[in-house]
């Protein structure tokens, strides 16, 4: 089944469109007001009319109406409008215009409606959250009230790493924190004595299993009852999911791997996280894209849109 996913992924990749980001735009309010469409893809050579100018078109370039973009022969684009979520594809030697619902175009080539609303379950970025969210169809909510002082950073929500990391900030004076993780049977996974803000997953601790939930809290100094704790649950996808998300990764790394230059792997890796709701492993994804192509101004534009959360 692993196999199938990821042959099946390598064949839809023109259709592994960027639509968790054009989520995380529009429903989260990033999206420039006058953006009509997100650049999802660029094949061969294509620009964009910038006044009386044309500039290079890039991936995650946002477009407002009237614009035009110009495909070289053997080329092409896809875009994704933030009306509807929905896609086109265009061949070269072609000239369209962005309009509001759809390209037209000018001269040449075709347009073609490559997926309409093929996102479901879209969700803003700033609704991903532990308390009170569901991931999976389950409920996850924090055991405890947050203690004034420490701000958890990750991991929560749904994670595709058997073992984290756990990091967090504070304002504690205390320089430990004791760490426990549990099951939601409340089964203890491990409890350990931490300093700094972060804490490597014990090597001796049973990692955590795919379709099971987990809490991890946190207080400072040593555990004693009666403290308030900081927690957050976590969660990996079920089996199938998390073998075939695993599969892919691999792929995508093996890719990379035998070809450092073309980092699009990592791309479609970040898209696919994104659309599975692993919003900390994209996060990662999007770093990672950030420190290879440290100029990419559309990068540095999504690792702050993703960073805040």
């Amino acid at each position: 089944m692993a196999a199938s996913f990821v042959s099946n992924f390598s064949k839809t990749r023109v259709l592994c469109l960027l639509i968790a980001l054009i989520a995380l735009t529009a429903a989260a309010g990033y999206a420039d007001s006058k953006a009509a469409i997100l650049v999802t893809q660029v094949e061969g050579k294509a620009s964009k009319s910038a006044g009386s100018s044309w500039a290079n078109l890039n991936l995650l370039d946002e477009l407002p109406t009237g614009s035009k973009i110009r495909i070289q022969d053997k080329s092409k684009i896809k875009v994704t409008f933030y009306s509807d979520t929905h896609a086109e594809e265009v061949a070269g030697p072609a000239v369209v215009r962005v309009e509001a619902k759809s390209l037209v175009l000018e001269t040449g080539g075709k347009t073609q409606l490559v997926a309409h609303n093929a996102y479901k379950g879209i969700k803003s970025i700033n609704s991903i959250k532990v308390a009170g969210e569901k991931y999976g169809g389950t409920s996850m909510r924090s055991v405890a009230v947050k203690m004034t002082g420490i701000k958890i950073l990750s991991p929560r929500g749904l994670i595709i790493d058997k073992k984290p990391s756990f990091t967090w900030e504070s304002d504690s004076k205390s320089g430990k924190f004791t760490i426990t993780l549990e099951d939601d049977s409340q089964n203890q996974i491990f409890r350990q004595t931490a300093e700094g803000l972060k804490l490597d997953y014990p090597s001796d601790a049973a990692p955590l299993e795919p379709g099971k939930i987990y809490i991890w809290t946190i207080t400072p100094g040593e555990e004693v009852m009666g403290i308030e704790k900081t927690g957050a649950a976590i969660k990996l996808p079920e089996t199938q999911t998390y073998e075939m998300l695993t599969s892919f990764t691999k792929e995508a790394e093996a890719r990379l791997k035998s070809n450092p230059e073309d980092t699009s792997p990592l791309v479609e890796l970040m898209v696919v996280y994104l659309d599975f709701g692993l919003i900390a492993d994209a996060r990662k994804i999007c770093t990672r894209l950030t420190r290879l192509k440290p100029n990419d101004e559309n990068l540095k534009i999504w690792n702050s849109r993703l960073s805040e959360n």
